[in-house]
């Protein structure tokens, strides 16, 4: 397989899971992928993840930590990226029980502003 054109840098291997294993296999590599978690729940996962970066030697190395959050409230996300979080995924239409519901086009758009309102700048 050849591609054209070729990367001007390696792409970055993110690896996801909460098994040792899996942990340790994301501390060689560029980053840890989780699910959604409340922000309580995200901290201990972070200390393992220094641990374990630390035992394999990699702590000094660049490090990609991507999440979804549960529930943020004010200052969640801020908090997160001083915690080592460099990415936040989630889905702006999922219910209280982080299910995806049916819903009208203008609900949704009222969750975008929503959503846009709080944390875009304007």
């Amino acid at each position: 397989v050849k591609m054209s054109p070729g990367l001007t840098q390696p792409l970055p291997i993110m690896v996801g899971g909460y098994a040792p294993a899996a942990m340790r296999r994301a501390a060689r590599m560029d980053g840890w992928m989780a699910t959604s978690h409340t922000e309580a729940e995200i901290y201990p996962l972070l200390e393992t993840l220094r641990a374990v970066r630390e035992e394999q030697g990699t702590a000094h190395k660049p490090f990609d930590v991507w999440t979804g959050v549960k529930e943020p409230g004010d200052g969640t996300h801020e908090r997160l990226a001083e915690a080592g979080v460099t990415m936040v995924n989630g889905c702006n239409f999922l219910d209280e029980r982080q299910q995806t519901t049916l819903s009208s086009i203008d609900d949704k758009k009222r969750k975008l502003e929503a959503f846009a309102k709080r944390f875009l700048a304007a």
